[in-house]
């Protein structure tokens, strides 16, 4: 189970927000990473030992308490709060506000960007190339995608195929209405990032459109493109590279609709 936005404890005096996630998820395993202060935890722990005294608030917990299906019923506020604070204390529940969760989305976006850098001039992924089980003379975009936030720890899985399972399409990525776990459309007031994906839609015999990283910033403070490309002058054709952001990264006569960017949001 990942974190979600409607799975939010509302504990002590004041309505803090605390989002939750069990141990093995993603999150967490970011959150580990980013690291925690000591405030922060005194903090944490402080909401989860508060015992609610609002009885108003018992349906707001009940809400998401269920979803956990930790295996125990808890009779009162008290006795979950105790429970509360002795899963986190054996590492089967994680608990942050908000700051928390902003630093690991940032360290994953991060580290997005370095996996997908270290890929630059890489033939794995080219036209001719066999990885895994997407043979020679096959497009690799979503491959090359998929495999970049795998190594992030942003996996997107495998939706597609039966007898060989296959990750989300360019196509996928490039429409807003497909749901790809974790991974969001940009709202309209936001704007391209490092880290992010970009997709557009194709009309081609043998692709669903194409789909790239988006990396750093260049020298004119614009945001990169890193993922296969065939542009004139690649060699061979399929090979990652890092180019300038641009309007259409398909053929400009095969596009359907417009550039579709997505964030990793595990609120979502």
């Amino acid at each position: 189970m990942t974190i979600l936005a409607n799975n939010v404890l509302m504990l002590g005096s004041f309505p803090e927000v605390l989002y939750f996630a069990v141990s093995s998820s993603v999150l967490p395993k970011r959150m580990a990473r980013a690291g925690i202060t000591m405030a922060e935890q005194r903090r944490i722990d402080s909401e989860i030992t508060t015992v609610m005294s609002s009885p108003s608030n018992d349906s707001d917990i009940w809400h998401w308490w269920p979803s956990l299906t930790l295996g125990w019923p808890a009779t009162n506020n008290a006795e979950l709060s105790r429970e509360l604070r002795a899963c986190w204390g054996r590492f089967e529940l994680y608990l942050a506000d908000f700051t928390l969760v902003h630093r690991a989305q940032r360290e994953m976006w991060d580290r997005i960007v370095k996996a997908a850098l270290a890929k630059v001039g890489s033939a794995a992924w080219s036209y001719a190339a066999t990885n895994g089980v997407f043979g020679p003379n096959t497009n690799k975009c979503m491959l090359f995608v998929h495999d970049v936030l795998l190594e992030a720890g942003a996996d997107t899985g495998l939706p597609h195929g039966i007898r060989h399972k296959s990750p989300p399409t360019a196509g996928d990525w490039a429409t807003s209405g497909t749901s790809i776990p974790a991974w969001r459309p940009l709202y309209d007031f936001e704007s391209p990032e490092p880290g992010d994906v970009v997709a557009h839609a194709g009309t081609y015999s043998d692709a669903t459109g194409h789909v790239m990283t988006v990396g750093p910033r260049g020298n004119d403070g614009k945001v990169t493109f890193i993922g296969t490309s065939d542009a004139a002058g690649v060699t061979p054709p399929g090979a990652v590279v890092q180019m300038p952001a641009k309007a259409n990264i398909v053929d400009a006569a095969a596009v359907k609709g417009p550039e579709l960017f997505r964030r990793w949001d595990p609120l979502v």
